[in-house]
């Protein structure tokens, strides 16, 4: 218990099914606050607080219902704490590792991110408050360094400068702000300048506000910096990321999508557990559409992948939630990069001809998806996706986990699934 903030309202909570986090609201009772200056927002959440208990009542898509729209229930709280009671509404409080089961899920998978304690509790907090819990009311508080400080929720509480100790380079995660004061601020293992480059990239790398595939980009391309012995900001700086335009992710983009970014670095950086199992790459959508026969935009035949591993191999589970991302557009579409020959068989794709806004004709191909090589039954003789490429390399690639419309891929020297 002595590690271990107790929680109140304004948390803010993740499932493991969703695409975005949401804050917890108390609605069974309106007495007991904790940390919370002017008693007014901060009440304190219990088991008791169940159903459509949260600000938005929504977690994005879930994955649970196909990807549509998330409507929790919470049917429980496990892992509270049962020393303490609330009078009010006989409930026991929610500590941050507490975990809710949600009535689509049926299983604990609405976890706390941040337990929502951040502002200096008052006499009335202190009045309210039983000896035994007392000490879990007040955030510890860092003395002033300088640097850069972001909440583990992902957005950016301030910096400091001036200061005799510290870097004005330096970044730490904190658990919010009182006056001028970081609460219980640590320091990563990471500079401003890097913070802010890596994040353009797995901001850009996401086709969606989606936490899990943020966690998944951060999670595989930290991984990949660390095989190859380079800086997470030259990894990704490098073409092992095909975003265009690379940049900064700047400290007042403060929309839902650059928060669960930084959020999504932060997990990284503070060694929560990897999502991805070891993951080092991932691919989109393309590699459905080209797979090992098609002919690429480039005028190449298959997909890169098919060409620089020994094997290819999905777990069946994997690909078909990799699958059902895309089951709203079955077809892949994009400008070719070279003029195509209308006389040669091109595959399975198709190429036309579309005007712009301008009246101008612009080259397009059509892709199905999934492409023939995923619908080879002799490629799923042990019900999940395994192809021999007939490459010489050590390596096959073995999928992980799928977020988005990602799949992600670790280094496999020998078969998992045969």
């Amino acid at each position: 218990m002595s590690e271990k903030h107790l929680v109140c309202q304004g948390a803010v909570c993740r499932c493991d099914f969703g695409t975005t986090t949401d804050k917890l609201m108390v609605k069974t009772q309106s007495k007991r606050y904790i940390n919370d200056k002017e008693g007014k927002k901060k009440l304190m959440a219990t088991h008791v607080d169940i159903g459509a208990t949260f600000e938005k009542n929504s977690f994005g898509s879930c994955k649970k219902l196909n990807n549509g729209p998330c409507a929790p229930a919470v049917t429980k709280w496990d892992g509270f704490y049962d020393q303490i009671t609330v009078e009010d509404n006989n409930g026991k409080a929610l500590l941050e590792d507490s975990k809710a089961t949600c009535a689509v899920s049926n299983a604990p998978s609405i976890k706390i991110a941040f337990h929502g304690q951040t502002a200096e509790p008052t006499q009335q907090n202190i009045n309210n408050a039983r000896p035994e819990v007392l000490a879990q009311l007040v955030p510890l508080k860092e003395t002033k360094k300088n640097g850069y400080y972001y909440n583990y929720d992902g957005t950016y509480e301030g910096n400091i400068k001036g200061q005799k100790e510290g870097a004005e380079n330096d970044v730490y995660v904190c658990k919010g702000k009182e006056k001028d004061t970081f609460t219980d601020a640590k320091k990563l293992k990471i500079t401003h300048d890097d913070f802010i480059s890596v994040g353009d990239v797995v901001f850009k790398e996401a086709g969606m506000d989606d936490l899990i595939e943020l966690k998944c980009i951060a999670f595989t391309s930290y991984n990949r910096s660390v095989k190859a012995g380079k800086s997470w900001k030259t990894i990704l700086a490098s073409s092992y990321s095909s975003v265009p335009d690379k940049g900064n992710l700047n400290d007042t983009n403060e929309e839902s999508k650059a928060n669960h970014t930084r959020m999504a670095m932060i997990a990284v950086l503070t060694n929560e557990k990897d999502i991805t199992n070891g993951a080092e790459y991932w691919d989109g959508t393309d590699f459905l559409a080209w797979g090992a026969t098609e002919e690429t935009p480039y005028k190449t035949i298959g997909h890169a992948k098919f060409k620089q591993y020994k094997f290819i191999e999905i777990p069946k589970a994997i690909y078909d939630k990799f699958i059902a991302a895309h089951s709203t557009q079955s077809i892949y579409t994009i400008k070719p990069k070279n003029k195509h020959d209308s006389k040669k068989d091109h595959g399975e794709h198709v190429h036309f001809t579309k005007n712009d806004k301008n009246g101008k004709p612009v080259d397009k191909a059509k892709y199905p998806i999934p492409s023939a090589v995923f619908k080879d039954s002799k490629n799923w003789k042990t019900g999940d996706f395994y192809y021999e490429t007939g490459v010489k390399e050590p390596n096959g690639i073995s999928g992980t986990i799928t977020a988005g419309e990602s799949i992600f891929w670790k280094l496999t020297p020998n078969k998992l699934l045969k």
